[in-house]
Formats: structure tokens, C-alpha cells, sequence
């Protein structure tokens, strides 16, 4: 009975080529609507008959089980059929691919329902898996806000309705396409441009996933995000206090260790949190590095471990490192010229100029006076009275 039904399904004239990043859904409701089937329940015979109806129904873009019934069925490989889901995505970031595993790493990161840019649909005619992403609130390309219901009846429209029509709200029939659309100000567009940059590189298949090495690639980008974390100063209890992520979950991101059950979103938390931290201690660090947001951070660490190179953690434990330099300087530089004020004062005051005397009077320890550079030599030359040689003195250590 099956191969009947291959047959007469491989007569059908129309055979799309997938596009870049549709989804699942998209593809199979495009192939239905070219070849005049009506409904879901058609589908489920004709392209999915090894399925039952009720799992065709609640279809979505998870890698659906035996989907090579598809792919014979759509006339396309295995590997095309997978494109249209997240399979790359958690492949990419050492997970499952199986449907299960992967709704459970996405939970809380993926919208049940359509969302979309009516102005892709209208022009593109399909649905992209960028759209299916919670936090992507923006279409990169036009600028404007994704829609999350229909614009007609403001009902919520499922991801595979019975209909199979695309362009039409299955609940009112309003065109979901030919619609005025609200533009985003340019200031809201960085974090959904900057993650639809970072899931355009997850959502297809990297050079290491296609050499089998998927798990060495997570583990680059873990070990990546670790060394950043340490090198800023933030501990895994920090990450909890302020990103929500618990250090279970934080030990799983960076050793790609599946089993303690990290989720999407909390990588992309884990990423806002050092983005934010190094954004408050080291500015420049992110325009070094051309990004603004956490989603853009963590963009650019998978673009280094795509590479297999060192080339991020190198700029940004330089940057660290001579900012580091930078402020200690300058804190020296204030306690020097506290040092020589203070000196000063006991100077005028005809009492002797000692280490004791301008610790005490600044209200720091002896030892914390002692290792700052030239503090010591400023003391014992306004002791002796030799003012202007401890002014000159001063100065050069200022303008080093």
C-alpha cells in the first residue's frame, strides 16, 4: 500500500527545492498548496502515510522521527528534510537530535505558535526558523516588529493549520501579508539583528558537525566562554545571582556536558551577563570587537570556535590586561599625589615627615603606602625638606 501511495505522490509536478532556513512546516505546506491538497488530513495520506494523522496535525519544526518517510515523500534527502528543523542547532551545541531532546532544550526559547514579518511572507512566499525564536522581537532585514497574532482577528495562528494556507489566517481569512507594518527605531534593532546573526551560524551544519565532531564544537564554544568569564572576574555564583543560570547549569555550558541539562536560553543569559559586565568594566573591549549585545558576544565566540582559533580570548584578555594596567596606574598616581599633599601638610605643621605619620593621616596601611611606586622616596625627600626636588619627582611619575 505504501509504495502505491509513493508512486502516486512522485507523480505529483510539483517538487520545490527547500529554501534557506524554512521550516518544516513551511515546506510541507508549500508542497501541498502547489499540488491542490486541501487539507492536513490529505497530507498525512498522501506525503506522511507511515505517520499518524493526530502527529501530523501537531507537526512542528522539530526533527519529526523516520525522516526519511519525508524526504521519499518530498523527493529529497534525509539532509534537506533535517535542515527545516533545529536538528543543526543542537548538533551544533553537542544536544540529541531527536524531536524530544530537542523541544527540551528549546523550551522556553521557541513560540508555540506563528510568528512572522509580513513582509518576508509577502515577497519570499515561506516561514524561517529565525521567526520561531521568542527573543527575536525584529526582523533584521525590513526593520520591522514581528507579528505574533493575526492583524485581522488578533487570534494566535498555529504553526501547521488545517488550511495549509500560508498567506491567510485559518480562523478569519485575512491576508496576513498586505498589512501596514511598524518600523523599528535603529536603537532596537541591535540585540534581534545581532541574534539572528548568531543563529544563522547554529542553524546550519558547521565543518566540524559534518566531520562527526558536533561535541568538539560545543565544547570550543564552552571553553571559550569560560576563559572570558574568568578572565573578567565573575564567578559561576555570579552568573546565578544576576543571569538566573545555575552553576550546574553554567558547568554544563562550558564543558558541553549534556547531561546537566543547560537549556538555549540560558546560554544566551549566561552571554548577556558577561556582555553586561564587560560593558560596565572594559567599553572597548566590545568595539573592539564590533557587537553591543550578549547574543552578539556569543556570535562572535562561535564564529572563533567555527575557526578553531584563540583569536577572541587573545583580544579580549589583551584588552583586560591593559585596562588593568591603565586603572592601576591611575589609582597609583592619585595615592602618589595624596601621599605628597599629606607630606606636605605634616611638613608645615613642623612635625617629622614619616611612613606612619602619611598612612595615618590618609587613613591607609603602612603596607598599602609602601607598595605604591615612588611613595616612599616622596616621603623621605619632603622629610629632609628638599620640596621642589619631591615636586619634580611627583611630576615624573605623573606624566610616565
Amino acid at each position: 500500500m505504501n509504495n502505491s501511495r509513493q508512486l502516486y505522490f512522485d507523480t505529483l509536478p510539483y517538487h520545490p527545492q527547500p529554501l534557506h532556513l524554512e521550516t518544516l512546516t513551511s515546506y510541507i505546506s508549500r508542497i501541498a498548496t502547489g499540488n491542490f491538497i486541501a487539507n492536513v488530513s490529505q497530507v498525512a495520506k498522501l506525503l506522511m502515510p507511515d505517520y499518524h494523522e493526530r502527529n501530523v496535525r501537531n507537526l512542528s519544526d522539530f526533527t519529526p522521527p523516520r525522516v526519511e518517510v519525508i524526504a521519499s515523500a518530498t523527493a529529497r534527502t534525509s539532509s534537506e528534510i533535517r535542515a527545516l528543523t533545529f536538528h543543526h542547532l543542537v548538533q551544533n551545541l553537542g544536544r540529541a537530535s531527536g524531536s524530544q531532546p530537542q523541544s527540551k532544550f528549546l523550551s522556553g526559547s521557541v513560540d508555540t505558535y506563528l510568528r512572522y514579518c509580513p513582509i518576508c511572507l509577502e515577497e519570499r512566499g515561506y516561514r524561517s526558523l529565525l521567526w520561531r525564536f521568542s527573543d527575536l522581537q525584529v526582523c533584521k532585514e525590513h526593520q520591522v516588529a514581528l507579528l505574533d497574532q493575526c492583524p485581522h482577528c488578533m487570534e494566535r495562528i498555529p504553526l501547521f493549520p488545517n488550511t495549509l494556507d500560508m498567506f491567510c489566517c485559518p480562523n478569519c481569512g485575512g491576508n496576513l501579508s498586505h498589512i501596514e507594518c511598524e518600523y523599528t527605531a535603529p536603537d532596537e534593532l541591535a540585540y534581534s539583528t545581532e541574534l539572528s546573526e548568531l543563529l544563522e551560524l547554529l542553524l546550519v551544519p558547521s565543518e566540524l558537525q559534518s566531520a562527526g565532531l558536533s561535541q568538539q564544537l560545543a565544547m570550543n564554544i564552552g571553553s571559550r566562554l569560560q576563559r572570558i568569564r574568568k578572565v573578567i572576574g565573575i564567578t559561576r555564583d555570579d552568573i546565578r545571582k544576576h543571569a538566573g543560570v545555575m552553576p550546574y547549569h553554567s558547568l554544563g555550558i562550558e564543558n558541553a556536558d549534556p547531561e546537566r541539562g543547560a537549556l538555549f536560553h540560558e546560554y544566551l543569559a549566561y552571554a548577556d551577563y558577561l556582555n553586561e559586565r564587560m560593558l560596565e568594566q572594559y567599553p572597548s573591549i566590545s568595539l573592539m570587537l564590533d557587537h553591543e549585545t550578549g547574543a552578539g558576544l556569543l556570535c562572535r565566540v562561535v564564529e572563533d570556535a567555527l575557526c578553531d582559533t584563540n583569536n577572541l580570548y587573545n583580544q579580549i584578555a589583551t584588552t583586560v590586561e591593559r585596562v588593568k594596567r591603565q586603572t592601576n596606574k591611575y589609582r597609583e598616581s592619585v595615592l602618589l599625589q595624596g601621599v605628597f599633599d599629606a607630606s606636605i601638610d605634616i611638613y608645615e605643621e613642623d612635625k617629622a615627615v614619616s611612613q606612619r605619620a602619611v598612612a595615618r593621616y590618609l587613613n591607609i596601611s603602612r603596607r598599602k603606602l609602601r607598595g605604591c611606586d615612588g611613595a616612599v622616596d616622596l616621603v623621605n625627600m619632603i622629610n629632609r625638606g628638599e620640596l621642589t626636588d619631591a615636586q619634580e619627582f611627583l611630576d615624573s611619575h605623573l606624566n610616565l
